[in-house]
C-alpha cells in the first residue's frame, strides 16, 4: 500500500513540475504514444489517398475525395506557399508535409515519454 502511495505522489510531483503540466503514469503513458502513433498513421494515409486523387481527375467529384481534400488540403497548403509547383505541374509539397508530420510526431512521442 506505502509503494501506491508513493507512485501516486510521485505522478503528482510530476504533474507539479513537468513543462506540459501532463504526466501519464505506468502503461497509460504508453497506450497514449500508440494513439499518437495510429493518428499519425491514420493521417499519412490520408494524405497519400489525397495525392492519388490529385492524378485521377474523375475521383475529384467523389464524395470521400471532397472528404479527404477537406481534411488535407490546409496542412498541405502550407508546404504548398514555401515550395511551389515546378514548372507549374510538379507539385514536391506533399514530400515536405511527409516529413514534417513524421518530425512532428517524433518529437510530440518524444516530450510524452
Amino acid at each position: 500500500m506505502m509503494q501506491v502511495i508513493y507512485h501516486a505522489k510521485e505522478c503528482t510531483d510530476f504533474v507539479r513540475n513537468s513543462l506540459f503540466g501532463v504526466y501519464f503514469c505506468g502503461m497509460s503513458r504508453l497506450y497514449f504514444i500508440q494513439v499518437i502513433h495510429f493518428a499519425f498513421v491514420a493521417y499519412t494515409i490520408l494524405l497519400f489517398v489525397r495525392i492519388l486523387t490529385s492524378w485521377v481527375p474523375a475521383w475529384q467529384r467523389q464524395q470521400w475525395a471532397r472528404f479527404v481534400a477537406f481534411y488535407t488540403d490546409p496542412y498541405l497548403n502550407i508546404f504548398r506557399r514555401m515550395l511551389p509547383p515546378l514548372g507549374g505541374t510538379i507539385d514536391l509539397s506533399p514530400m515536405l508535409a511527409f516529413f514534417g508530420l513524421r518530425l512532428l510526431e517524433t518529437f510530440i512521442c518524444w516530450v510524452v515519454r
